[in-house]
């Protein structure tokens, strides 16, 4: 019967262990204010670094449609100055929100005690939440797909997603907090513009800056097409 009793308790320990935890994550009115008519610093504009000053800022349309991920990474103690999101340090949770209500186009809509993947359950991870236009695509994984490839030099896909529109990319903070068991109230809020005893960590207090990501000029697009029709025509030719 002990033996039992010690089994059944090592399981009941290894699945909490294992379970995924939840968290929330919502933001006051404006806190996505503005997208910026410089290049994303992760294409070389503003110097260099991954985030830069909001110069040469403008409002965020009322109409346009933004979606905000959440990634994470393990957490030590010390929040890492690594905010890279497409270097393959950070995972994707599998949550993502868009902006919200008509007439508050800075709002992202909360995502309220929702599982967060390779997130378990009282574990304190550090974390990230990154936002696109809505020009470039709709998920995270068809996004970071495209911006890969054109930081590898391929933008073609990148190129025929946005098809002339003006994509906007950016990163917030990092913080970091611990995932709950849920439903369960309070929550581990994410992003917040005070702390308070409803937070297990230190959400995020301050806004995500939006910068152009560039296209290649159409003469690049024309010469890339030439380039793919010789080799086609060369292919024939052989067989």
């Amino acid at each position: 019967m002990k033996k039992l009793i010690l089994t059944l308790s090592a399981m009941a320990l290894a699945t909490g262990a294992f379970a995924q935890g939840y968290v929330t994550f919502g933001n006051a009115t404006g806190t996505l204010e503005d997208t910026n008519n410089s290049i994303s610093p992760f294409f070389g504009g503003l110097g260099g670094g991954n985030q830069g000053s909001a110069t040469g800022a403008t409002s965020v349309s009322a109409t346009a449609l933004y979606y905000t991920a959440l990634l994470t990474e393990s957490y030590s103690g010390t929040l890492t100055s690594d905010t890279n999101v497409l270097d393959g340090t950070w995972t994707y949770t599998g949550l993502q929100t868009q902006n919200g209500a008509s007439g508050q186009p800075g709002k992202i809509a909360a995502v309220n005690d929702q599982v967060a993947n390779n997130w378990g359950i009282g574990s304190t991870q550090q974390f990230i939440l990154v936002a696109w236009s809505a020009d470039l695509g709709t998920t995270w994984a068809s996004v970071s797909n495209e911006l890969n490839l054109a930081l590898s030099g391929n933008n073609t896909l990148l190129a025929a997603q946005l098809n002339g529109a003006v994509g906007f990319f950016g990163v917030s903070a990092v913080s970091f907090e611990a995932a709950q068991p849920a439903p369960s109230a309070p929550a581990a809020q994410l992003w917040s513009s005070s702390l308070g005893a409803q937070t297990y960590g230190n959400p995020i207090s301050t806004g995500i800056a939006l910068y152009i990501v560039p296209v290649p000029e159409p003469a690049t697009l024309a010469l890339a097409g030439l380039g793919g029709l010789g080799l086609l025509l060369f292919r024939r030719r052989r067989q």
